[in-house]
């Protein structure tokens, strides 16, 4: 029997639970989801009215099925849609909560017994909520071409089984769906015909009369069976009635025509006769209307069609005047354009849309130097394979020539440059009628070669003034500026509309003499070039440096019309002039400094490539560290030879650590002196990033050895001291120790032994007045007593074992649920009143490898103190999972490298106080608040002490008041476990199932 994921029903009731929150299966969308729903869509039945023919159905399906809900649902892409329902109020409900999304999935009756007992459905809200829903069964709606559109379906609220006869009649109840709806669309589309050949008719009369032609239909003998109304307009605007009349037999109007029409009208006869044989197919003639006033020109065209196996004959008048008189005033115009063409200085040439020469002028021929023989040619192919020849580059002439013929309305304008150096401008346009129609492409070829090399020289020129990386002004005689270029804009922060008309003197800084400048214009003025430094001033107040030549510039009469000044900003030039000369005098400087101070001063450069040099050095650098300070200018590597093998790797860290954050340099380390011995150096600089890549350090180095030598002998006088001292403090603490202990063991064996004291009297004196009852109690208060002092025997051997080294580690497979379950059952039965122990262990954690032993003197001991420590009622959990480990990441280092079982065990007891967290795991420590509660204070130092041992880790927390929460990691390696756990996953399911 196949179950179902969804159901359908009443929706829970406003203020239910939303349906996200339960964890409803959904089905799977079928393969053929696109043709399943276009199949849908074609019978158009989603959203409509209900329908007495599938209400019937519904009616037969509850009936027969003897349930109080059936549907006619069918599945959209999100959504369930009920064409017929009894039972429910609902027209439609979300897919995802849909039995039929899965009913549609299978072939044959689709059925749920009992859907509480489904996993998939367990929580499904039409099960859990108000619908109450136990059972569904249903057949899909297949149609011929095997799409499953949706089902029809039965419903009720308590558990039921379909009989074979109910579900044989459910699947012929699908087939009268599907057959409805067949019937439902072959009606549809019978009316759907029957109305678009109605409109058909009516667009086709409508067309013929929207056109101006006046057009007749003639049956096979020649009957007019229908006319337009430009025809019938026609006729009686010129008193012919019998012309437009139905009926009327149109050739035999032709035959007998006399007067004017007795020419033409015969002739038209004799074309619908041939156009009726077959003999053309296409009977065409132009005939002159003459008139009173005026003569108006005809054409009438016959054609055939076939309809219906008859034959019908079109025969079209137009009034073609219009289009007579445009030909002959075309031919007076072509004429003109002719005669314009053949005097123009420009190439010109006209082609058609299939590739014919209209026209093309002598000058086209003479530019292109076009033979004789192609120019006779009307066919346009030739021709443009000649100039293809001449053209520089021939692809590309093409690949224009054939873009521009196949897009008719482009406008192109570009050159054509020829192998013999002649560049044409060449000039495209299309050349269209007034009535849009597309008459060809004209082309038009200019001469421009000249123009064109003294257009490249001025680029040439303009490109090297515009590129130029020092700045250029242009003014005028009085001085204006006409042309700066973006060197001057990008220097002095001016842009060209701001200095346009303007003086140079807006540049000035105020900082030089009037003196210089009147020299300066003095000098132009009279013709000659000037050369000098301006200190001027930028547009954001900025003062810098520029080097300027100006010349004048003289027309053809050789007077002065322009002045061009050339300048170079040289502020950078000057500021190094001038760092260089305070850097000379600071190395003077320094270097009075360094002769006097007891250390050295340095400079040290680490170089993009990874070279090391010393830059600079004190000038006793030689006798500081045995290394002469002209030896490590250029190479450094002579200073590290020096230092302590064991310091150089540590050295050079700390020098790249502070070469990539940027931080100050500081650290101490040893050298061996040539002459000294051993040394000890501190040295501490500040680094810079220069502009080449490089880092430099500036700092100072000093001789640290007597302070070193010092440092160590009061080191020895310290540590000597705290031996002294630590040894005393362990005698302390062995003594609180062991007064702890005797204490401790003092009260805690009095308490269980004054119990089996009171209760051995009860019984030896008073057991003859007891009742059973009475003497059971006081044996299992001597029980208890018992079971405490052997506990706490256990716990004292235990710890002694431990320190002794004689506890081993002797992991097996076991079967972690097994040993938990057992265990709580013996913990909970040791109190005067049963405890309940939650407790939860994942698939995963199930099978482990473990020392069974260690794990329950673990669990045990923290489980024992959670009931001790809690009130009854409050609860105690136990949750084991399998944490997953893998290599330690670096981001996260408390990751476990293996696998490993995490056991947790929590409680909301009085908790630990605060004070007390950092003792929990020392020898006789217990918490402040544990008031008359037994206990030795060796529990958690045993757990701690078995824990190390299985190579885990062990961790509390806990709030006093609120409750203590203990987690516990046992590495337990995967693959010792995968067999077993295969085999432990089988067997639970196999008892599941």
């Amino acid at each position: 029997m196949t179950t179902s994921t969804c159901i359908n029903g009443a929706l829970p009731p406003t203020g239910s639970a939303p349906q996200a929150l339960f964890p409803v299966g959904i089905a799977p969308v079928p393969p053929d989801e696109a043709r399943r729903l276009e199949a849908l869509r074609r019978y158009e039945i989603l959203d409509t009215d209900p329908e007495p023919a599938f209400d019937d159905i519904t009616f037969l399906a509850s009936h027969i099925c003897g349930t109080p809900i059936a549907l006619i649902s069918f599945v959209d892409g999100n959504r369930q849609w009920f064409k017929s329902k009894i039972g429910t109020e609902e027209s439609e409900n979300s897919r995802a909560v849909s039995f039929c999304a899965h009913g549609i999935l299978q072939a044959e009756v689709f059925e749920v017994e009992d859907a509480r007992l489904d996993e998939r459905f367990v929580a499904n809200p039409y099960v859990t909520g108000p619908a109450k829903i136990r059972f569904y069964g249903g057949a899909p709606l297949v149609t011929s071409d095997g799409q499953a559109l949706g089902m029809i379906c039965v419903l009720d609220r308590i558990p039921r089984t379909l009989s074979e006869v109910q579900r044989k009649a459910l699947q012929a109840l699908s087939h009268q769906v599907v057959a409805q709806l067949e019937l439902r669309r072959n009606l549809t589309c019978r009316k759907q015909s029957a109305a678009n050949l109605l409109e058909s008719k009516r667009f086709l009369q409508s067309v013929l009369d929207g056109l101006s032609a006046h057009i007749a239909i003639l049956d096979e003998q020649g009957v007019i069976i229908a006319v337009n109304a430009a025809w019938s307009e026609f006729a009686l605007r010129n008193d012919l009635p019998g012309n437009s009349a139905l009926g009327t037999n149109y050739i035999q109007l032709c035959t007998a025509a006399k007067g004017e029409d007795a020419t033409e009208a015969p002739l038209v006869a004799q074309g619908i006769r041939e156009v009726m044989a077959g003999e053309c197919g296409e009977f065409q003639l132009e005939y002159p209307c003459h008139g009173p006033q005026d003569e108006c020109w005809f054409v009438v065209r016959i054609t055939r069609f076939f309809t219906e196996g008859h034959l019908r004959v079109v025969m079209a008048h137009e009034n073609i005047t219009t289009r007579k008189q445009a030909e002959m005033e075309l031919q007076w115009k072509t004429a003109f354009l002719e005669a314009l063409v053949s005097s123009s200085i420009d190439g010109i040439l006209v082609v058609d849309g299939h590739g014919m020469k209209m026209l093309q002028n002598q000058r086209f021929n003479e530019l292109l130097k076009i033979p004789a023989a192609i120019v006779d040619d009307p066919h346009d192919v030739n021709q443009r394979r000649w100039v293809k020849g001449l053209a520089k580059n021939p692809e590309k002439f093409m690949e224009r020539v054939h873009d521009l013929n196949s897009n008719q309305h482009k406008f192109s304008r570009d050159e054509l440059e020829l192998k013999d150096g002649m560049i044409l401008d060449r000039h495209t346009m299309p050349v269209f009628g007034p009535e849009g129609t597309h008459y060809g492409r004209l082309w038009t070829f200019r001469d421009i070669t000249q123009a064109k090399q003294a257009e490249l020289q001025m680029r040439k020129l303009a490109s090297a003034v515009e590129q130029s990386p020092v700045s250029i002004v242009i003014t005028d005689r009085q001085g204006g500026i006409e042309y700066v270029n973006p060197k001057f804009c990008a220097v002095t922060g001016y842009d060209f509309n701001e200095v346009l008309g303007k003086n140079p003197r807006l540049l000035k800084s105020g900082k030089m003499s009037s003196e210089a400048y009147r020299e300066m214009w003095a000098v132009i003025t009279a013709g000659r070039d000037w050369q000098g430094e301006f200190y001027n001033r930028k547009k954001n107040g900025e003062h810098f440096w520029e080097a300027a030549y100006i010349s004048p510039i003289r027309d053809d009469s050789g007077q002065i019309t322009h002045f061009v000044s050339v300048k170079e900003d040289i502020t950078a030039r000057k500021q190094a002039e001038d760092a260089l000369q305070e850097q000379l005098a600071l190395r003077e400087r320094l270097a009075k400094i360094a002769a006097t101070v007891p250390g050295i001063i340095y400079s040290f450069q680490l170089k993009p490539d990874g070279s090391t040099c010393v830059p600079y050095a004190s000038p006793t650098f030689g006798e500081f560290y045995g290394v002469r300070a002209e030896d490590i200018i250029k190479d450094a590597s002579l200073v590290f030879k020096v230092i302590f093998r064991d310091d150089q790797a540590r050295i050079q860290a700390s020098i790249a650590e502070s070469a990539r954050t940027m931080l100050p340099w500081h650290d101490e380390f040893r050298i061996h002196h040539p002459k000294k011995g051993l040394l000890w150096i501190e040295g501490q600089s500040v680094p810079e990033r220069l502009a080449e890549g490089s880092i430099l350090w500036h700092g100072f180095m000093s001789d640290i050895t007597e302070r070193k030598r010092t440092a160590r002998q009061l080191i020895e006088l310290e540590e000597s001291g705290e031996r002294s001292r630590r040894a005393l403090e362990h005698e302390r603490e062995l003594h609180q120790i062991k007064s702890r202990f005797v204490s401790m063991v003092s009260h805690e064996f009095r308490t269980p032994l004054c119990a089996i004291g009171m209760a051995g009297s009860m019984l030896e004196h008073y057991a003859d007045k007891m009742t059973a009852a009475d003497r059971a109690n006081q044996l299992r208060e001597i029980e208890v007593a018992v079971r405490r002092m052997t506990g706490m025997m256990e716990d004292l051997l235990l710890h002694g074992k431990y320190e002794a080294g004689k506890t081993e580690c002797t992991p097996s497979q076991i079967d972690v649920e097994a040993v938990c379950q057992e265990l709580i059952a013996e913990i909970a039965k040791q109190g005067r009143e049963p405890r309940q122990i939650g407790c939860s262990v994942e698939p995963a954690a199930r099978a482990a490898f473990l020392d069974p032993k260690i794990l329950r003197h673990i669990l045990g001991n923290l489980l024992s103190n959670a009931l001790k420590y809690s009130a009854a009622g409050q609860p105690v959990t136990l949750e084991v999972t399998r944490l997953t480990g893998g290599a330690p990441d670096e981001n996260s280092p408390e990751a476990p490298p293996e696998d490993q079982l995490q056991f947790k065990v929590s409680d909301s007891g009085i908790g630990i106080p605060a004070a007390d967290l950092s003792r929990l795991f020392q020898t006789f420590q217990r918490g402040s608040n544990v008031g008359n509660r037994p206990g030795t204070g060796m529990g958690l130092a045993i757990v701690k002490q078995f824990v190390d041992l299985h190579g885990g880790t062990i961790r509390i927390e806990s709030q006093e008041g609120k409750g203590t929460t203990a987690w516990v990691c046992l590495p337990s390696p995967p693959d010792k476990v995968q067999v077993a756990a295969s085999i432990f996953a089988a067997w639970v399911e196999f008892n599941k199932s």
